[in-house]
């Protein structure tokens, strides 16, 4: 309850603000004198929402161990046209140690004074459950220790502008090597892909060669990394290079539809046939062809066992299963999406709605376990409920699980044990961390106020490769329970 004299105190504080401003206008001209109105109204309001994250803790822009002790408005920066206005943010912590953060701001429609969205509004929003994942469950066999920011990864986002940048920090994608010393941070729009090879540990970032139009794979060994980009010609050609960003040989035999590195090379595919490149080759070099890929294949995923015989792909709307060794093959047909689940004005979760999502553009990912018993399929669309089918290994479907109310799902990725999975997700348009019992078919949603974080899981199981709203990385210890 405020007394007397804090209320005076207050009052005079208002006072003395208004002189301020009245001063300034008449100073700065008609032109000028609206800009300062503009600043200061922006800075007022902007305040009263810093105060909401004032004491919090979390991944970011806050501190995991330190709560925010305060948070100065240093300036407000006009955006030009078609451009965001933003804000300079001073966060301070409690223990002394602060940062200058760039925050955009929103104005609806463009009109001033005033805005109505913030890059800081989702750190006020509630950490809830939604539809289909369980959160802050004691029963997850998964938590998340406290992050370890890398510090040594902020020249990954020279240039990037940011808080809220989309998708965060401009990351599409994190991943890690097969030894899981490494990552490749993928930034930017296909045909724009900016690859960033970052030692996990320590180390200089080091840029790969440009002109990426896919998403890398590492070879199997986890010495070279494999996309297409375009290399001074009218087509961007399949390209491997080393570590050192060295390129070893590249793929001149014709367009490339789809590939993946196994033990023995990589494979990929072209006109409907399996093709194959050999470890160890070097320089321009020609695929040589394996066999036609029974059903067809359709411009998806193709996604190999760990022995690189058995292969899972996409073959129309279809799941195709084909084992190059023996000549096996078999078709599994799939589910058609289901619409997601909507939130009405008041905050309830209606009831699933039957028949068929209005799809805009299916997404399916596919990975075998690491036992190669088992493979993991997910349909995801952001009008669909996201779909996890797990098959075994002879297309046999043996779980059917939805993964929260709507949106994107990027790649499974398993625990070595072959028990769990775990899910990047983007329902109700965040971003949730989620984690499946592969057994149960439970899943688990990990996330944490606040975070709204994009990860990836390393092929130990042991940790995460993170990144929020604010561009930098974080690795958080996932520890098994």
């Amino acid at each position: 309850m405020m007394n007397a004299y804090e209320g005076r105190a207050t009052l005079r504080r208002k006072w003395v603000l208004l002189a301020v401003v009245v001063v300034l206008l008449i100073g700065a001209g008609p032109v000028g004198a609206a800009d300062i109105l503009h600043d200061t109204v922006d800075k007022v309001f902007l305040e009263q929402r810093l105060k909401g994250l004032i004491g919090k803790t979390g991944l970011d822009p806050f501190d995991p161990v330190s709560p925010l002790a305060e948070a100065r408005v240093l300036d407000i920066e006009r955006g030009g046209r078609g451009e965001y206005d933003a804000a300079l943010i001073r966060f301070i912590y409690e223990d002394g140690r602060s940062r200058d953060v760039r925050v955009w701001l929103s104005h609806p429609y463009r009109l001033r004074p005033g805005w109505q969205y913030t890059g800081l509004d989702r750190y006020n929003t509630p950490h809830e459950a939604l539809p289909g994942l369980l959160l802050d469950s004691p029963d997850a066999p998964v938590r998340l220790g406290t992050p370890r920011r890398l510090d040594h990864a902020d020249p990954v986002f020279t240039g990037v502008a940011g808080f809220d940048s989309s998708p965060p920090g401009g990351v599409d994608r994190l991943i890690w090597s097969p030894q899981g010393d490494a990552v490749i941070v993928s930034q930017g729009i296909p045909h724009e892909i900016r690859l960033v090879l970052l030692p996990v540990d320590g180390g200089e970032p080091l840029t790969l060669p440009g002109g990426a139009v896919t998403l890398p794979e590492w070879t199997a060994d986890g010495s070279g990394i494999v996309y297409a980009r375009y290399d001074g010609g009218p087509d961007p050609v399949l390209t491997m290079v080393d570590r050192a960003g060295t390129v070893v040989w590249r793929e001149v035999g014709g367009e490339v539809h789809g590939y993946a590195p196994v033990p023995d090379g990589v494979l990929i595919v072209r006109s409907g046939a399996l093709w194959h490149i050999p470890v160890g080759a070097t320089g321009d070099v020609t695929a040589r062809r394996l066999i036609d890929l029974p059903a067809g294949w359709s411009s998806g995923v193709i996604a190999p066992d760990p022995s690189g015989n058995r292969l899972a792909y996409t073959c129309g709307s279809d799941l195709c299963l084909f084992d190059r060794s023996t000549s096996w093959s078999q078709r599994v047909e799939l589910p058609y999406p289901e619409p997601g689940i909507v939130r009405d004005p008041d905050g309830t979760w209606r009831p699933p709605s039957r028949g068929r999502a209005h799809v805009l553009n299916l997404k399916l990912r596919i990975a075998w376990s690491p036992d190669g018993q088992r493979v993991a399929l997910v349909q995801s669309d952001q009008n669909a409920r996201p779909l996890l089918l797990l098959f075994d290994r002879d297309g046999s479907l043996v779980q059917r699980i939805p993964l929260g109310p709507d949106g994107w799902v990027v790649d499974p990725q398993w625990t070595p044990d072959s028990e769990l999975l775990f899910l990047q997700t983007y329902p109700a348009n965040g971003r949730r961390l989620v984690v499946v019992d592969a057994d149960s078919g439970v899943v688990y949603d990990l996330s944490q106020p606040g975070w709204h974080a994009s990860g990836s899981l390393s092929p130990a199981g042991d940790r995460l490769i993170v990144t929020g709203w604010e561009p930098a990385l974080w690795v958080v210890p996932f520890e098994r329970q």
